[in-house]
C-alpha cells in the first residue's frame, strides 16, 4: 500500500465524524464528551450485562448471556456453544463465542437446559442452566459464567485449578462481575492481581488492556496488549485491539494542531496490525473497515475504497464503512460516487444519529454536481 506523506485537506461536504467510526482529518473538532462516546464504541471490553430497565418487565422470551473462562494460554479461536435439552441432545440454540469468549442466545423459553461446549483439548463442558421467568427481575437476560477444563490425567479436588492458580481464577470472576456493574477501577484491580498470579494468561492481559482503556490509561492498555501479542502473535483479537487503540490515540492527536504531525507514524503502526488481523480473518467486515479507515486517514484513497467496499460486501450493516467511503469520494471530488453512497446510507439507516450530518453533506454534493456550483 502506497501511503501518502500528508493528510488530505478538509473539503466542504466531508463528514466530520471522528474516532473509529469515520474520518477525523478535518478542521472540525467535536466536543470531548461526544468524542469519548464515539471512541468507546469500538472498545473490546468485558460485557456480560445490559442496562437495566427502571422497572420490572414481563418478558415474552428470555436471553442467556454467558462468559467462558479458559484458564490456559492456547485454545482454538472460534468455537460454538450449544444449548441442549437437559441430559439430552436436542438443540434449542447455539452461538459462536465472540472475541472475548462471550456468547449470547435469545428467544429462549423458560425451562431446564444444558450448556454444552465440545472443544478439542478440553473436557466436555456440560452444565445445567435453569432459564427462569422472574417478574422481579429488571432484565430479560440471565448471566452465567462457565469454566473449561483442559484434558489431563491429574485428579484434583477443584476442577477449576487445572490451568492457573485458584486465586487468579477467582479474581478473574470478580473482574467480570465488577465490569457488569461498570466499576472499571475494580476491574483493573482484580485483573492486575490475575496477571501477577498467571503471567501467561492471554485473555487476562487482553481484558486488562480493555479495562485500562475504560479508566483512560492508554499507555497501560498498550503495554497489556503488547504482552498479549507476545504471547499469541497471530491472535486476531489482540491485533484488532492494539490496532484500534492506536487509531484512537492518533485520532486524538489530530484534534490538536500541536500534536497533529505525530499522528501519521501511529496510524502506520495501526495499519500494520489491522492488516495482519484482516489477513487472519478475511471474512471480518470490521477488520476490513478498520484497515480502510486507516488508509483513508493516510490519504491512500484507492486502497481505502477497495477495503471499505469489501467490508460492505461482507456486512452491509457496518455503516461506518459507508460513511468513510463517502469521505473517500468527497476527498477526491468524485461527487457522483459520493452521492450514490450518501443515498445508500440514508435509505439503509433511516434512524441513524448521523442522518442530519449526512443530509448536510448531501446538499453540498448536490451543489457540486450542479452545472453552476
Amino acid at each position: 500500500m502506497a501511503m501518502s506523506q500528508r493528510f488530505p485537506e478538509h473539503l466542504p461536504g466531508q463528514l466530520g465524524l471522528t474516532a473509529c467510526f469515520t474520518h477525523a482529518i478535518t478542521t472540525t473538532t467535536l466536543n470531548t464528551p461526544m468524542l469519548k462516546k464515539l471512541l468507546l464504541a469500538f472498545t473490546l471490553v468485558l460485557s456480560v450485562s445490559g442496562i437495566a430497565q427502571a422497572q420490572a418487565v414481563v418478558c415474552t422470551s428470555l436471553t442467556l448471556r454467558g462468559t467462558l473462562i479458559i484458564p490456559v494460554r492456547d485454545y482454538p479461536g472460534k468455537f460454538e456453544v450449544l444449548l441442549l435439552s437437559r441430559m439430552g441432545e436436542q438443540e434449542f440454540a447455539h452461538s459462536y463465542v465472540d472475541l472475548t469468549n462471550r456468547f449470547f442466545m435469545d428467544g429462549l423459553q423458560p425451562g431446564q437446559y444444558d450448556v454444552v461446549v465440545r472443544l478439542p483439548g478440553f473436557k466436555e463442558l456440560r452444565e445445567r442452566v435453569d432459564i427462569e421467568q422472574n417478574t422481579n427481575s429488571e432484565s430479560c437476560a440471565q448471566n452465567e459464567i462457565y469454566w473449561l477444563t483442559p484434558e489431563d490425567t491429574v485428579v484434583i479436588v477443584d476442577e477449576r485449578l487445572r490451568g492457573y492458580p485458584k486465586e487468579a481464577l477467582d479474581e478473574f470472576v470478580l473482574a467480570i462481575k465488577a465490569d457488569s456493574d461498570k466499576h472499571y477501577d475494580q476491574v483493573v484491580q482484580h485483573l492486575e492481581r490475575v496477571v501477577k498470579l498467571a503471567a501467561d494468561w492471554f485473555d487476562a492481559h487482553c481484558e486488562l488492556g480493555a479495562a485500562y482503556e475504560e479508566v483512560h490509561r492508554p499507555s497501560d492498555a498498550e503495554r497489556e496488549y503488547r504482552i498479549a501479542l507476545e504471547l499469541k502473535p497471530e491472535s486476531f483479537r489482540v491485533l484488532m485491539s492494539l490496532g484500534r487503540l492506536y487509531v484512537l490515540i492518533a485520532d486524538e492527536k489530530l484534534q490538536d494542531p500541536l500534536t497533529r504531525d505525530s499522528a501519521p507514524p501511529i496510524f502506520r503502526q495501526a495499519y500494520n496490525l489491522l492488516a495482519a488481523a484482516a489477513a487472519r480473518d478475511p471474512k471480518s467486515a470490521m477488520a476490513s473497515y478498520m484497515v480502510g479507515s486507516v488508509e483513508f486517514r493516510l490519504g491512500s484513497y484507492k486502497d481505502a475504497e477497495k477495503d471499505l467496499k469489501h467490508a460492505l460486501e461482507l456486512d452491509p450493516s457496518v455503516f461506518p464503512a459507508r460513511i468513510t467511503l463517502i469521505n473517500v469520494y468527497v476527498a477526491q471530488r468524485m461527487w457522483q460516487d459520493a452521492l450514490e453512497n450518501i443515498d445508500e446510507f440514508i435509505l439503509g439507516n433511516p434512524s441513524s444519529a448521523f442522518r442530519q450530518e449526512v443530509m448536510a453533506t448531501r446538499a453540498v454534493v448536490i451543489r457540486r454536481l450542479s452545472p453552476n456550483p
